[in-house]
């Protein structure tokens, strides 16, 4: 049998393109498992998202999407709680909108 020592160079850069690729798989299977994926994510980074900063990262809002936000950076995906959150508040944003637009048609 033969004993090969394996030897990393950079541990912590092993360690970090290690996280990364946990966190892409966990991305593909959230996008994956559900078929409005695509449509959460968006809604929760743009509601989420305050600015890119200078290294790279996010600043997020200080509230309820700001977490949802750093939630699904850190982990790659969102908890069946959090989808039905942000779908319950994708309905409620669409009926302010309808509300708000019929509000303007009707007025003379």
């Amino acid at each position: 049998m033969i004993n090969r020592q394996s030897h990393i160079e950079n541990p912590a850069a092993y360690e970090s393109a290690i996280r990364r690729n946990i966190i892409a798989n966990a991305r593909t299977t959230f996008l994956r498992t559900y078929a409005d994926g695509i449509e959460l994510t968006d809604y929760v980074l743009g509601k989420g998202i305050d600015s890119l900063l200078p290294n790279g990262s996010y600043k997020y809002m200080d509230n309820f999407f700001g977490s949802l936000a750093a939630a699904f950076n850190n982990y790659g995906k969102l908890t069946e709680g959090q989808v039905q959150a942000v779908r319950k508040c994708m309905v409620k944003d669409t009926e302010r909108r309808e509300e708000k637009e019929s509000i303007y048609t009707s007025t003379p």
